[in-house]
């Protein structure tokens, strides 16, 4: 057991990728990005380590062993425009490379993510957004903690942190989304002072229960 005192956060770097991916895979086994591929995660995380506007958080132990990251941002809107410019063929061709050595992968990107993914894409890269001022929202993305190291403290750490960050930036609120059936998730974030916010529909499509903790509380 890895007591909660001896966990310290430190920003995701590039270098990170290989060992986010694998844990990406392992903790949210069930979630789209999971089922793209080693390539598109390592690509992907290294895209959230590359933004100004990213919140990208590792928890670590005290033998410097990565045990959970935390990934999200402060200016949505900036932080994956960032992302799609200077990551956006990489991210892509991998996204091919997963398609084309798993049928059943490419089969299930073309009927439920293609047409939302590219229409994401234009709307992001063509439609100009302004800077976000302060009061706006930012989000919590992905929450991942080593299956071994869970209850012990991590989440935690990694939700303060954000917070700090959130607050810093001079925003109002994180939001963020979880399973309508993860009731464990659920309330965990409860007790550290996120308020349900109703479900939603999330950029790919699917369905979860919203979170909103306000900063200026």
């Amino acid at each position: 057991m890895l007591p909660a005192r001896e966990i310290t956060i430190r920003p995701l770097t590039e270098a990170d990728a290989a060992a986010v991916s694998a844990l990406h895979q392992d903790v949210l086994d069930g979630e789209f990005i999971a089922r793209c591929g080693s390539g598109f995660r390592r690509c992907y995380h290294r895209a959230w380590a590359d933004s100004a506007d990213a919140i990208a958080l590792v928890a670590q132990g005290s033998g410097g062993q990565m045990i959970g990251v935390l990934l999200g941002a402060v200016n949505p809107a900036t932080h994956y425009r960032t992302m799609l410019r200077r990551h956006g063929l990489a991210l892509g061709f991998w996204l091919l490379v997963g398609a084309v050595t798993d049928p059943r992968f490419a089969l299930e990107l073309l009927a439920t993510r293609l047409v939302r993914y590219a229409r994401g894409v234009l709307r992001i890269l063509v439609l100009r957004q302004p800077g976000q001022a302060g009061g706006a929202a930012g989000e919590v993305t992905h929450l991942m903690v080593r299956r071994e190291a869970q209850r012990e403290g991590a989440g935690t750490a990694l939700l303060e942190a954000a917070r700090n960050l959130g607050q810093q930036a001079g925003l109002d609120e994180l939001m963020l989304v979880t399973s309508l059936d993860g009731g464990g998730a659920q309330r965990f974030y409860e007790h550290l002072g996120w308020e349900p916010t109703g479900e939603c529909v999330s950029r790919s499509g699917e369905k979860f229960l919203g979170y909103r903790l306000r900063l200026n509380a």
